[in-house]
């Protein structure tokens, strides 16, 4: 059985960034599914998604900090409008899922509850790839 993945984001170019960053090392890894979602709200309708009806769950959401104006039923329903928001909605509903955070601004900002890493921005596959080891080795505990 593969790792599935979800990757989240704001912005389109940054989102297909860190998707081919991630299929270059995907196959090494053991993934064997990546879904994205645009924003707060996307992120979590998907989680909710699997929660209730998908036959897998991801194991790993990787998710930006900053997306500002994507997470309006969010906010509505209690959470932040940011990567913390999509961490601990994700934690609430799939609390075995393993959360990686990334910023351009200050990774201390990541609620260390809910994520196992915050990080500078993920740029390449090979900062990417070890982040995920490292998920994938806390998910074999």
């Amino acid at each position: 059985m593969g790792i599935n993945v979800l990757i989240v984001e704001d912005s389109e170019s940054d989102l297909k960034r860190l998707s081919d960053a991630y299929n270059s090392v995907a196959s090494g890894l053991g993934i064997s599914n990546i879904d994205v979602a645009l924003g707060v709200d996307h992120a979590i309708s998907m989680i909710d998604l699997y929660a209730s009806r998908l036959g897998r769950k991801p194991d790993i959401v990787i998710t930006d900090y900053d997306m500002p104006g994507t997470g309006d039923l969010a906010k509505k329903d209690g959470y932040e409008d940011n990567g913390n928001g999509v961490a601990r909605y994700a934690k609430g509903k799939l609390p075995d899922v393993k959360v990686i955070g990334h910023t351009g601004g200050d990774p201390s900002r990541f609620d260390s509850r809910f994520v196992i890493a915050a990080v500078p921005k993920i740029i390449d596959g090979i900062i990417l790839a070890n982040l995920v080891r490292t998920a994938v080795r806390g998910l074999s505990k």
